[in-house]
C-alpha cells in the first residue's frame, strides 16, 4: 500500500457470534481510511477465513493463524484482540475484549492519532429521532444518516455505518436510550434536547429519574446557545455548544411557493399549548385588521381542550411531523407569531428564515433575536405582538428588509464551517473517553 502510515491488526481469538459484525465494521473502517494510509489486517482461524471469503470480504484483508499466539492465551475470556502500530511496527496501543465495545475504542483512537486532518465529509452521522419530534428531520443532506423512529433503529441496520448518533431526547425516548446504547455500543451517542424536555420531564417526579439517569448514557449533549449550555452543564460534564444542522434537502423543494392570506401560530411547545385560548384571541385582533386572513396552528400535540378550540374557531392545523404538509404550510404563511415563552432554543425562527417569513418571536429566545431582531417582543405582550403584525402586513418595505436581514444572518449561522466546528468539538471529546478508559 502507497503512503502506509498505520496497520491495524485484529486477532479473531474465539469466533463466536459477534465475529461476522465486527469483521463487517472492520471492513468500512479499510474502506474508508485506506486512502490515508491505514492498513486493516484479520488474523483467525483457516475456517474462518473460508467463511469470511464466502461473504465476498477481500481475502488479502485475512491471514491464517495456525499457532496460538502468545498474548491470545493471556485472558480465555478476550474475544478480540487489536493491535494497532506504526507502519514500521511501532506499538501505539492495544485493545482486547469480548463483545462490540472495542469498536467505539478503536473510532476514537483512529480519530486521534491518525488523521487530525479530517474534515468532516469524512465522518458519518446518524440520527434517530421521533416523528413526534420536532426535530425528527432537522438535519442537513451529507454526510448525515436520518432515521426518523426509535423503534426502526435496529432494523435498519444503516445506524451500524454510523460513527456518531444524534438522539432527540423526546420524552418518550427515554425508555428505549438503553435498549440502543445496548445495541450500538460503539456509538457515539450526542442528545439534542427539544424545546421543552426538562420542563416536561423534571415536572413530574416519576419520570425525572429515568430521564435524568437516561442523560448520563449519553457521550454528550449538542447545544446552540449560551443559555442552553449553562443549563445543561448541569446534568452532563460533556456539553458542546456549536450552530444546528439544518434540513436544507427537506425544505429546498417548496422554496418559492406562493404565500396566502394565512398567519401561522406556533403550537409546539407547553407554554403555547397553555396559552391557546390567548393565542386565538390574538389572531381575532389581527383578523380585525385584514379580515381575509386565515390562521394555521403550527403543532405538535395539543390536549383535547386545545383541539376543541381550534375546532370551534375553524383554524386550520398542521402537525410539524409531517414530512411534507408541514413546510408545504408553513412556506405559504405571510407571517409567523411564535408566542412560546420557553427561553431554550426554538427552531420555528430558523425555519420561517430560511423561507422568508417574518417571524414574531419572544426576545428572551436567542435564535429569535440573532434572526429577527426587529420584530421580537417582551413575552406575552399582545399589543407588541398586534403591533408588529399590522406594521409588516402595511410596510412592504418593512417587510421585506427584516427577510433580508434574516436571510443574511441564517448564512452566517449556517456557513461551511458549522459542521467543521461540530467535527473539532467531537474530536475533543473522543480524546477525553480515551484518556478515561486508559
Amino acid at each position: 500500500m502507497e503512503n502506509l502510515n498505520y496497520i491495524l491488526t485484529v486477532y479473531l481469538l474465539f469466533p463466536n457470534s459477534w465475529s461476522l459484525t465486527l469483521v463487517q465494521h472492520l471492513l468500512r473502517i479499510h474502506q474508508k481510511w485506506k486512502s490515508k494510509g491505514l492498513m486493516v489486517k484479520l488474523v483467525s482461524t483457516p475456517e474462518l477465513k473460508r467463511l469470511l471469503t464466502l461473504i465476498s470480504i477481500p481475502p488479502d484483508l485475512i491471514e491464517s493463524n495456525e499457532k496460538e499466539d502468545a498474548h491470545i492465551s493471556q485472558n480465555p475470556d478476550w474475544n478480540f484482540l487489536m493491535i494497532f502500530s506504526e507502519s514500521d511496527g511501532k506499538l501505539i496501543t492495544r485493545i482486547c475484549g469480548s463483545d462490540l465495545s472495542v469498536m467505539k475504542n478503536i473510532k476514537t483512537i483512529l480519530s486521534r492519532y491518525c488523521f487530525p486532518d479530517i474534515d468532516c465529509t469524512q465522518i458519518q452521522f446518524g440520527y434517530v429521532g421521533r416523528l413526534d419530534a420536532p426535530e425528527a428531520t432537522l438535519l442537513d443532506d451529507s454526510p448525515w444518516v436520518e432515521t426518523l423512529n426509535c423503534s426502526d433503529v435496529n432494523e435498519s441496520g444503516r445506524i451500524e455505518e454510523c460513527d456518531i448518533l444524534l438522539l432527540t431526547l423526546h420524552p418518550k425516548t427515554r425508555h428505549e436510550l438503553n435498549l440502543i446504547r445496548r445495541s450500538y455500543p460503539e456509538v457515539f451517542i450526542i442528545g439534542l434536547p427539544p424545546c421543552g424536555v426538562l420542563s416536561f420531564n423534571l415536572d413530574y417526579q416519576s419520570s425525572a429519574e429515568d430521564f435524568l439517569s437516561g442523560l448520563m448514557q449519553l457521550d454528550a449533549i449538542l447545544v446552540s446557545t449560551a443559555l442552553e449550555e449553562s443549563f445543561f452543564s448541569y446534568f452532563h460534564s460533556r456539553i458542546l455548544r456549536v450552530t444546528y444542522p439544518f434540513p436544507f434537502h427537506r425544505f429546498q423543494a417548496y422554496l418559492g411557493l406562493q404565500k396566502c392570506n394565512r398567519i401561522g401560530i406556533n403550537a409546539m411547545t407547553k407554554s403555547a399549548i397553555k396559552n391557546l385560548s390567548t393565542i386565538c384571541r390574538l389572531f381575532e385582533i389581527i383578523q380585525e385588521i385584514q379580515p381575509t386572513l386565515d390562521a394555521l396552528i403550527l403543532r405538535s400535540s395539543i390536549d383535547f381542550e386545545s383541539e376543541h378550540l381550534i375546532k370551534k374557531g375553524e383554524i386550520d392545523v398542521v402537525h410539524r411531523s409531517s414530512k411534507e404538509w408541514y413546510p408545504i404550510y408553513l412556506a405559504g404563511c405571510q407571517l409567523v407569531i411564535n408566542p412560546s415563552m420557553e427561553p431554550i432554543l426554538e427552531r420555528l425562527p430558523l425555519e420561517c428564515a430560511f423561507f422568508g417569513i417574518p417571524c414574531i418571536g419572544p426576545d428572551n429566545q436567542e435564535m429569535q433575536r440573532w434572526l429577527w431582531p426587529n420584530i421580537s417582543v417582551p413575552i406575552y405582550d399582545l399589543n407588541s405582538i398586534v403591533s408588529c403584525a399590522q406594521r409588516l402586513l402595511a410596510d412592504k418595505e418593512f417587510y421585506q428588509k427584516n427577510i433580508v436581514l434574516a436571510a443574511e444572518t441564517l448564512k452566517d449561522l449556517l456557513g461551511k464551517n458549522h459542521k467543521k466546528n461540530l467535527i473539532t468539538g467531537l474530536r475533543h471529546f473522543f480524546s477525553q473517553r480515551i484518556t478515561e478508559g486508559e
